[in-house]
């Protein structure tokens, strides 16, 4: 997991064999969501 955003919950889950990220279709929690992979967006870390 790399860290992706301002807040400390905002990280990027990068699959090995693609180097995409992992993307769950409508940020769903529910068993049997789907799930995309998608070229991961640039990793910034905002001043603080």
């Amino acid at each position: 997991m790399t860290y992706s955003g301002n807040d400390s919950h905002d990280c990027q889950l990068v699959a090995r064999h693609s180097g995409k990220c992992v993307d769950v279709n409508t940020v769903s929690t529910a068993a049997g969501a789907l799930v995309h992979q998608w070229t991961c967006k640039a990793v910034t870390r905002a001043a603080r």
